[in-house]
């Protein structure tokens, strides 16, 4: 037969492996709650990084004002003077390389041909946020 004595105690223990049981389950919760607040600071940083993200390499192009252009070639008379525009997008810095090794950072560069034949004019653009630079080639077919 069960005393009071007997029944206080197995009431305690119950009570004791409630509250440890009660316990465990808090401390889960709190781990639980603890990774969510680091899942969301994490996606907060990420957010972030994304906001700040670049607007794009350089788009490097050569355009000209001559009417006989195709893709990469441009056909000019020896007696002819070209000019050379940067029409090149989100770049900052831009350098030209003429076929004679001359340079260039202006926005336009000329091409004034010495002689008939195939040129090469190189356009060279980077930005801040890019070490490479990009390039683009025009080349320049000289007639008499």
């Amino acid at each position: 037969m069960k005393t009071d004595e007997n029944i206080m105690k197995s009431e305690m223990i119950n009570f004791r492996s409630c509250f440890v049981a009660s316990k465990n389950r808090i401390t889960f919760v709190d781990t639980l709650y603890f990774y969510m607040k680091q899942l969301v600071i994490l996606l907060a940083f990420c957010l972030f990084i994304i906001s700040c993200k670049r607007h794009g390499e350089p788009v490097p192009a050569i355009c000209t004002k001559e009417s006989i252009t195709q893709g990469a070639n441009v056909t000019i008379k020896l007696t002819d003077t070209l000019a050379l525009v940067n029409c090149s997008k989100r770049y900052t810095k831009q350098r030209w390389l003429m076929p004679d090794g001359g340079t260039s950072t202006n926005e336009t560069a000329y091409f004034v041909p010495a002689s008939t034949g195939t040129f090469q004019v190189r356009l060279f653009v980077s930005n801040d946020d890019f070490v490479n630079e990009y390039e683009d080639v025009k080349n320049i077919i000289v007639i008499p």
